[in-house]
């Protein structure tokens, strides 16, 4: 029960983190997001359905915890763990499935991000470059995360299994 519940409460605490802890720490431009990153690898690990789900919880909490459009974020999210999940599981038997789409993923959302910024406002060709360190820094993360996790939420052994 526990193993099915924790990656709900993995996602939401990094969301949390997210939206309170790091802008406390920081403003820097290339601070990557962790609750995306956490979506990325769970959707790899997790399949479509769930990474979809665990991005809609993730892009609804950070919608919610901060002031920016409503919606965007929970776009981004589902999408991100829909591709990602659907990646996991159609691909995972090649050798690169797992940095070729947060790759992939990522330069998506800072693209639309970009886009949103050029018409809300006047967006600058540094926030590409920034974008672009942010990619590497994620996809980096999503490589760790999905260890990680996996070690954690794979079962160790297998209930019909002699003792």
């Amino acid at each position: 029960m526990f193993r099915k519940l924790l990656p709900w409460l993995i996602t939401l605490f990094m969301a949390l983190v997210d939206t309170s802890v790091v802008p406390f720490l920081t403003s820097s431009p290339f601070t990557p997001l962790f609750s995306l990153t956490t979506v990325i690898a769970l959707g790899l690990l997790l399949g479509r359905r769930r990474g979809a789900l665990l991005g809609l919880m993730a892009g609804l909490a950070v919608d919610i915890l901060v002031n920016e459009p409503y919606g965007l974020m929970t776009i981004i999210f589902t999408g991100a763990g829909f591709v990602s999940g659907f990646a996991g599981r159609k691909f995972m038997n090649h050798m690169w499935t797992t940095v070729l789409t947060p790759v992939a993923v990522l330069f998506l959302m800072e693209g639309i991000l970009f886009l949103y910024q050029a018409v809300a406002r006047a967006a600058e060709v540094r926030l590409l470059a920034y974008g672009a360190a942010r990619v590497a820094i994620q996809t980096a993360m999503v490589q760790v995360f999905y260890l990680l996790y996996n070690a954690i939420l794979r079962p160790k052994i297998s209930r019909y299994s002699a003792l």
